[in-house]
């Protein structure tokens, strides 16, 4: 092109227009090249002497780039989005995007974090939206090798979605996450998808952090100490302190001891005032729990009647087991275990001077006087197989004898009820058969 003369100052600017053929290369550089030669004085002068000079300058021309982008589409436990448990899995969307142009190459390359396993057979690609499926083995192929996922696309394949589905297809694959060490709470697993198409190459991540649940179980009897003909009662409280739900809880408790020397009758079991009917195997209760929500507790309150007959002196401490599971299935199991008891009552003894012969009848004597000791023995409902009672006069007092009664007026039949062994001072009274 000649524009013939350019004074001092001048400028000219021309403007090429042209149409990109629709199979260009995409992923390709153009640079174009303008060059300018010019003279300081007209090539028809008379005049030899005359000074050539030239110039260039260039631009690049870039295709527009293929964009993938990887997203979490659904989970199936937690919150559906960004933070998984363990036995949970996870969609994930891959989402291409490809300009109009020529693709020799197109690759989809997803790498699963450790701990993540691809479930077999779970990739399904769409074109456009998700009404259209694509067909494996026809418009791709799928390749695994362990955590990698590659997706190969055939050319005729790209050529379909920009001219059919505005240059859009999707994929979408399911991974578990595993019961493995490095899944713990806190944990964040970053997937990574490669779209190659060509020689270039487009990256897009997607992450999830690992939650667990947290089972929390305490037992508490409502008293310390017991007597024959008491009615009490324990709680077991089982709480998901955790940051993703229980399922399949499980809670129990080995009874056997406490049913054969402690309990009358049956347990009856409630929880928040409603009857509950547990499942019974050899004395052990166990109840289970479908599924237990963050932050959610569940009470189970267990009622019985103390035998009259139970052995006095006697203690009971009872643990209870809960196990619970962070997913239905490949799920890690959470176990916590709590324990409490209880102790029958003892018997309660008193001494005071009931009388004395010469004095003021109380803590005043003098040699030679008589003085009447009562012993006031308190018994909680139970089953004694020994009552002993010792008592051990000062130095300078003599046993004279002894009477017995019991509550009610009734007079011990000594020899019969009851015996008294005298050596020096230690007096030794034994009550024999007491039951109460």
């Amino acid at each position: 092109m000649n524009v013939g003369e350019l004074l001092a100052g001048q400028s000219v600017s021309a403007k090429f227009t042209f149409n990109v053929k629709n199979d260009v290369v995409i992923g390709k550089e153009f640079k174009n090249i303008a060059k300018v030669d010019y003279y300081s004085i007209f090539n028809e002068t008379k005049f030899d002497e005359k000074r050539n000079y030239s110039n260039q300058a260039s631009s690049t021309l870039h295709t527009y780039d293929a964009k993938v982008n990887k997203t979490v589409f659904n989970t199936t436990i937690v919150n559906g989005k960004d933070k998984v448990t363990v036995g949970e899995n996870v969609t994930y969307n891959i989402t291409v995007i490809l300009p109009v142009g020529k693709y020799n190459i197109l690759k989809v390359t997803d790498t699963l974090p450790e701990g993540l396993k691809y479930i077999d057979g779970s990739i399904v690609v769409y074109k456009g939206n998700t009404q259209n499926k694509a067909v494996e083995g026809k418009d791709y192929t799928v390749t695994v090798n362990g955590n990698i996922v590659e997706l190969t696309f055939a050319s005729e394949f790209a050529d379909e979605i920009i001219k059919e589905y505005g240059g859009k297809f999707q994929a979408f694959l399911n991974a578990t996450v595993l019961n493995v060490n490095n899944n713990k709470a806190g944990a964040v697993k970053t997937n990574k998808a490669v779209l190659a198409w060509n020689t270039h190459e487009s990256i897009s991540d997607a992450a999830v952090g690992i939650v667990e649940p947290v089972i929390d179980i305490t037992k508490n009897f409502n008293v310390d100490n017991v007597i024959g003909g008491d009615v009490i009662y324990f709680d077991i409280t089982v709480t998901n302190s955790g940051q993703s739900p229980l399922f399949n809880v499980t809670l129990s408790d080995d009874l056997s001891d406490l049913i054969s020397k402690f309990v009358s009758g049956g347990i009856n079991v409630t929880s928040g005032g409603a009857v509950v009917t547990p499942t019974w195997d050899n004395n052990i209760v166990s109840i289970n729990i479908a599924e237990l929500g963050i932050g959610k507790s569940l009470t189970y309150r267990f009622t019985f009647k103390i035998r009259e007959d139970v052995i006095i002196g006697s203690s009971y401490t009872n643990t209870a087991n809960a196990i619970g599971y962070s997913a239905l299935s490949n799920g890690r199991n959470y176990t916590d275990a709590a324990k409490d008891s209880f102790t029958t009552k003892l018997p309660v003894i008193t001494k005071w001077v009931v009388d004395s012969s010469i004095d003021n009848g109380r803590d005043k004597v003098t040699i030679g006087e008589k003085v009447i000791y009562g012993v006031n023995v308190t018994l909680p409902v139970g089953n004694y197989t020994k009552l002993v009672i010792k008592d051990t006069l000062p130095q300078g007092f003599e046993y004279i004898g002894a009477g017995a009664f019991y509550a009610n007026g009734t007079k011990l039949v000594n020899g019969k009820d009851w015996t008294v062994n005298v050596n020096n001072y230690d007096i030794t009274i034994t009550v024999n058969n007491v039951h109460f």
